[in-house]
């Protein structure tokens, strides 16, 4: 079975299939073409490519934080429900799919008509009590094995997770993102990839300074796929926030809104392009950032206006990008939320557009370490070099000046 996004029904018998991954519509083409059609629930379907849509990111942060899929499996069922009487419980939730019972009625299996409508409902049962899980189906890394992803660091002078990432910058450009984990213990620091190929170039290309410790952290497995399937899918580290025009938006109300969900690496805040973006150390963090802000709308009113997704370096020029991301929106307070996300143009390549921060002049970017206030930590605030006299820019962060 090929992972599905959503199977959306629509007149005259017509049913458009939305993959999580492109090759797997490439794939049902190819087999439809070697026979009179598609089969789907005992129906012949004629097949056809239509054009790429964008997948939503929430989609992703649900298969990257609990391994989400269209179907759930329900078990030891409390009450005599037909398959019936089930569908219609389910449909509380969103438009079902089908529902296939057990014969001892003690069982089902659920499918609801998009991915996201199962994550949702799953929270809700298992809050209600329900026994309920999805049934795996997750997109296959590119190189399933664990071994060989996490590469060990030892016997650091520093324990600043910031300075490590920082002085290992140019090492780390890779087109996903990688890695998709940094951690410290001690003098240690613990860098796991989603792609076995992006750990070898990284373990190959780092020339360790005199009694610093390189190696392979063998022992370390990664047990949940799902968090490679999510990068895999186009999740990163870091998220970007473009559109937004509160000026009330600043670096303090940055790090306040989203080290909630895991220690940044660093803020990057553009004023004159109304631009902002939050690196993570690890991507479990961005997915769960993305995830309450499609819960939770109306608690980030003060980014009204903004599209919220994930970010990647540059892509090399003549290089196709490799995701087709949909954002979020972050409407205006009296707007509807989840509706204004569904309303993104499924064409509009906002992200590649000329307008759009495309790091240029990241050689020239602005670092300035600041203790956070309370703590002994400290934070990173970066900004794009700009005239120190514009109203719109922090003068404390323009060269020659103290935080």
């Amino acid at each position: 079975m090929l992972p599905i996004e959503s199977v959306i029904k629509h007149p005259d018998r017509q049913v458009e299939i939305r993959y999580l991954e492109a090759r797997a519509a490439d794939y049902v083409r190819h087999l439809a073409g070697k026979r009179p059609g598609l089969e789907l629930n005992g129906q012949f379907f004629q097949v056809k490519l239509v054009g790429q849509h964008r997948l939503p990111i929430e989609v992703i942060a649900a298969i990257g934080l609990r391994a989400a899929s269209r179907t759930l499996v329900l078990q030891n069922i409390r009450e005599n429900y037909t398959a019936e009487e089930l569908e219609e419980e389910m449909r509380r939730f969103g438009e079902v799919d089908r529902v296939l019972m057990d014969p001892s009625g003690r069982g089902a299996t659920v499918d609801f008509c998009r991915l996201i409508t199962a994550s949702q409902a799953l929270k809700t049962l298992c809050k209600e009590d329900w026994d309920v899980a999805f049934r795996t189906l997750i997109p296959r890394p590119e190189d399933p094995r664990n071994d060989h992803l996490t590469v060990l660091l030892g016997n650091l002078k520093s324990t600043s997770l910031q300075g490590l990432l920082r002085d290992l910058g140019s090492l780390l450009q890779f087109h996903n993102g990688d890695p998709m984990s940094v951690r410290m213990f001690e003098k240690c620091a613990f860098l796991t990839f989603s792609n076995a190929e992006n750990a070898r170039e990284f373990f190959n290309n780092y020339k360790k300074p005199k009694g610093i410790i390189k190696d392979w952290a063998s022992k370390i497995r990664i047990k949940n796929l799902h968090h490679r399937a999510a990068v895999k899918l186009g999740a990163s580290r870091e998220l970007r926030l473009d559109g937004f025009t509160d000026k009330r938006v600043d670096f303090a109300r940055l790090h306040q809104d989203f080290s909630k969900f895991g220690e940044i690496y660093y803020v990057f805040r553009d004023w004159k392009k109304d631009h902002a973006r939050i690196v993570f150390t690890d991507v479990i963090s961005a997915l769960k950032a993305v995830e309450d802000i499609y819960e939770n709308r109306s608690n980030y009113s003060v980014y009204s206006g903004a599209r919220v997704t994930f970010g990647h370096p540059p892509a090399p020029k003549g290089r196709l990008h490799r995701w087709h991301l949909r954002p979020l929106l972050i409407p205006n307070i009296h707007e509807d939320g989840l509706f204004t996300t569904g309303n993104v143009d499924e064409g509009d390549d906002w992200e590649y557009a000329e307008d759009v921060y495309d790091d240029s002049d990241k050689v020239n970017w602005i670092w300035r370490e600041r203790q956070i206030p309370g703590t002994d930590k400290y934070r990173l605030d970066v900004s794009p070099p700009r005239n120190p006299f514009d109203p719109l820019i922090d003068i404390s962060l323009m060269p020659g000046t103290e935080p």
